[in-house]
């Protein structure tokens, strides 16, 4: 509606406009023309405008002007409440949604405390790592009713599971009585993230056993896990379930498709995959690059970023991640020499991070360069970490550079040592029978208390 053709917009014109210029991040003078304008018609003490604007001034990292609408308010309700506490979460103010969160529960209006209300902060508490904090909201959720509620008990099995105490976030979804998919959801993606990816397989099982039809992100959760454990037979049944009940269309489900495929060792059903996509995103060509890239294709990588570039399709930083992992994996060095120098130099509009770093640091280790990758790991503008020099030391021992390998492992040690370290320099030593040495090392490595743990592996079978 355009106010030069003589109309006006009334308040469900206004509060219908709040959700999209929210999820837009509205500019705080566009979020205050409208604000004004509401103020001069007449609208600014309709509480449903006040949560409404309150809303989209927290969305616009405007959280300052966020507050000062809620004080202004007299007759705050549940959802003004919530709406404020989502608010400061959502800008990383955990210590102010816990604080807010408390004058709730004083205000003395028990209607005002509603189970969306505990479940941000629930959420709050898992993003910031307050275990305890999350607990005792659990505790009043338990002694003020709450417990039954079903969104409530989803949100604490959320809680927990990301919290990685997924035998709490297991006795809550027993405790559930009537499951239903946020509830399966919640404790699959919590099985994934927590390496339970078994569980996950078997929780899925149960949810169709239960008569309950797996969604989008159901199905995302059980791909995820067959990518973790290369369970290709199940990631085939998976992708027949996705067929037949019309998801395969979906983009989000064909690039976990892709993903999963290309850890099974089955690149070309990926490729099959991603040519049949009716729309690709970003995600779509990185995880396809990426694929290309683990199976030593690195040429076939670089080509189709080629055509990504081409189709118009915007590059990101995981995109760049993914040519350089490809070019690792592939022995690309020139190639590789040629995007990291595009990438510092700004002209993929990307900034560079450590995983750049970590991944040219590696491609120059892998195929010798060993002076270079060291040189690049003192002049990059990181701190680098356990990971990178892990890499170049292994590379010292494949190619029996000792004197490098001790400046690389006395690195390692001024960050914190792994038993990984102290073995690869050990085993450097012994190739080129410094017989003394290695023996000096392992002595410190025991007294140090590092202590190797033997490896395993298993199949699907």
């Amino acid at each position: 509606m355009r106010r030069r053709d003589g109309l006006r917009a009334n308040l469900s014109t206004i509060v219908g406009m709040f959700p999209a210029l929210g999820r837009s991040g509205g500019a705080l003078r566009e979020v205050k023309s409208v604000h004004g304008y509401c103020i001069r018609m007449g609208f600014s003490d309709d509480v449903v405008f006040k949560t409404g604007i309150l809303d989209v001034y927290s969305k616009s990292k405007c959280i300052v002007y966020a507050r000062r609408v809620f004080d202004s308010e007299c007759l705050k309700n549940e959802v003004t409440w919530s709406a404020m506490i989502g608010g400061y979460i959502e800008n990383e103010m955990m210590r102010e949604a816990g604080e807010l969160f408390l004058r709730m529960l004083d205000n003395g209006d028990v209607a005002v405390v509603t189970p969306v209300a505990i479940g941000l902060i629930l959420m709050g508490c898992a993003r910031f790592g307050d275990l305890n904090g999350g607990k005792c909201v659990h505790c009043y959720a338990v002694k003020a009713g709450f417990i039954s509620d079903l969104t409530v008990g989803n949100t604490l099995i959320s809680f927990y599971a990301k919290y990685g105490s997924l035998s709490d976030a297991f006795r809550q979804f027993s405790e559930i009585c009537m499951k239903d998919i946020v509830s399966y959801n919640s404790l699959i993606s919590g099985c994934v993230e927590n390496f339970r990816a078994e569980e996950s397989l078997r929780l899925f099982h149960d949810m169709k056993c239960s008569g309950i039809r797996p969604g989008i992100t159901t199905l995302v959760g059980v791909l995820t896990a067959c990518s973790h454990l290369a369970a290709l037979r199940h990631g085939f049944s998976c992708h027949g379930y996705c067929v037949v009940h019309g998801y395969a269309v979906n983009t989000t489900i064909c690039n976990t498709l892709m993903d999963m495929y290309t850890k099974c060792g089955k690149l070309d059903v990926a490729k099959r995959v991603f040519d049949t996509m009716h729309k690709r995103d970003t995600v779509s060509w990185n995880t396809m690059m990426f694929g290309y890239g683990n199976h030593g294709l690195g040429k076939e990588a670089l080509s189709l970023f080629d055509r990504m570039q081409e189709t118009g399709v915007n590059s990101d930083e995981v995109t760049l991640l993914a040519l350089l992992s490809a070019c690792s994996h592939s022995g690309l060095v020139d190639e590789g020499r040629q995007v990291f120098n595009s990438l510092t130099r700004g002209g993929f509009n990307v900034t560079p991070r450590i995983d750049h770093y970590n991944c040219m640091a590696d491609l120059l280790a892998r195929a010798g360069y060993l002076d270079e990758a060291y040189d690049l790991v003192n002049k990059m503008p990181f701190e680098p970490d356990v990971n990178m020099l892990g890499t170049l030391l292994s590379a010292c021992l494949t190619y029996k550079s000792v004197e490098l390998g001790d400046k690389v492992s006395k690195k390692m040690h001024s960050l914190g040592g792994t038993t990984g370290s102290f073995v690869l320099l050990s085993n450097a030593y012994s190739a080129v029978e410094r017989w003394e040495d290695a023996e000096k090392l392992r002595t410190t490595q025991k007294k140090t208390g590092f202590h190797k743990t033997p490896g395993y592996s298993w199949v699907d079978v």
